[in-house]
């Protein structure tokens, strides 16, 4: 179960992309950045949002969904990276991506041990 809801928000990506590349392809500025946007919003939260996706599943499935997303997307945010640094690596891009990206796993992570150790 947990590979198919990976496999779902790896489709979402790849279509947030395409849509990204498609906008830079017709010169459509506006678009452009709408779709950067939800790329990186995708990306730093990949963890968290397949974990609020998944309501169903038990607080400690949810915890270990985000790890496993968090660990799945981490080429992603290396990438979001190197594209903020102008397709060149460039430290600032580098630390502020996988600063946000590594908070946001951090954060979602603690939030859901907590509400766990809560419910015992």
């Amino acid at each position: 179960m947990c590979m198919r809801r990976l496999l779902l928000h790896y489709s979402v990506f790849c279509v947030l992309f395409a849509g990204h590349v498609i906008a830079a392809t017709l010169d459509a500025d506006v678009a452009f950045q709408i779709v950067a946007f939800a790329v990186s919003i995708q990306v730093v939260m990949f963890g968290p949002l397949g974990a609020a996706t998944a309501p169903s599943l038990s607080l400690n499935e949810r915890r270990q969904l985000n790890q496993v997303f968090g660990l799945g997307s981490l080429p992603l945010a290396v990438g979001l990276a190197w594209a903020y640094g102008g397709m060149a690596w460039s430290w600032p891009p580098l630390v502020l991506v996988l600063g946000a990206w590594l908070w946001m796993h951090l954060a979602t992570d603690r939030q859901l041990r907590n509400a766990s150790l809560a419910q015992r």
